[in-house]
């Protein structure tokens, strides 16, 4: 197996670009909440001067085919929180495995088996003064408390590695920035600890096949 963040016909797609798939389909209104869905967070320090150390945002999951990544049956659960001039997501992703059980799920970069994305994983972005910034898990987990096909509960806690930092998010056909396949080492870390109540999100099959539109 090849560590890596995650990867389409053997080509790999960063942590950030990701997190781009869930900022794309997240159903939010101004204020950054959806319905009764709600992930609540804080950072052991504040990922960068544009935001502090608390994420509130809304809360929505969904399992369905992933053609991006050749997969059946992927999770992701996301939440987006928004405010004056920056906006801020948090992501699940389980790739292939569906929707998971309730349990302690350890918490770490994908791998891959066959050519697809293996594990379970979680992303963070921030976009603020036309810049993104993108971390995916180190180390650390996620607990389901519960997990129904009406919501998904639980707390995570969380070490993140930033990937990569990107110019130009007004067009995502136009990234500037490289896709590595590996953790640069001495990267910037960020701790996270929450949880969330997530709902179903209606818009989740329209949100993966944006995948089709990034640059891989």
């Amino acid at each position: 197996m090849e560590r890596g963040i995650a990867c389409r016909r053997g080509r790999f797609v960063t942590a950030a670009l990701v997190l781009l798939l869930a900022a794309c389909h997240s159903a939010t209104d101004a204020s950054g909440s959806s319905g009764p869905g709600w992930m609540r967070a804080s950072f052991a320090e504040a990922p960068d001067t544009t935001v502090g150390n608390e994420f509130e945002g809304d809360g929505a999951f969904g399992v369905n085919p992933d053609p991006g990544a050749g997969l059946d049956a992927s999770f992701q659960l996301s939440s987006t929180d928004i405010g004056s001039g920056r906006r801020e997501d948090i992501s699940f992703y389980r790739p292939g495995k569906g929707q998971p059980a309730p349990g302690r799920y350890a918490l770490a970069p994908l791998t891959t088996e066959d050519g697809h994305p293996s594990g379970f994983t979680a992303y963070y972005s921030l976009q603020a003064d036309q810049s993104m910034q993108g971390y995916t898990a180190l180390s650390g987990s996620v607990t389901i408390e519960k997990s129904t096909s009406e919501a998904v509960d639980g707390t995570f806690e969380i070490t993140m590695v930033q990937t990569d930092r990107y110019t130009s998010i007004g067009d995502p056909d136009n990234w500037s920035a490289p896709t590595p396949n590996t953790i640069t080492p001495g990267a910037k870390q960020i701790v996270v600890r929450g949880s969330f109540h997530a709902i179903p999100d209606s818009e989740r099959e329209m949100g993966w096949n944006l995948i089709g539109r990034l640059p891989l």
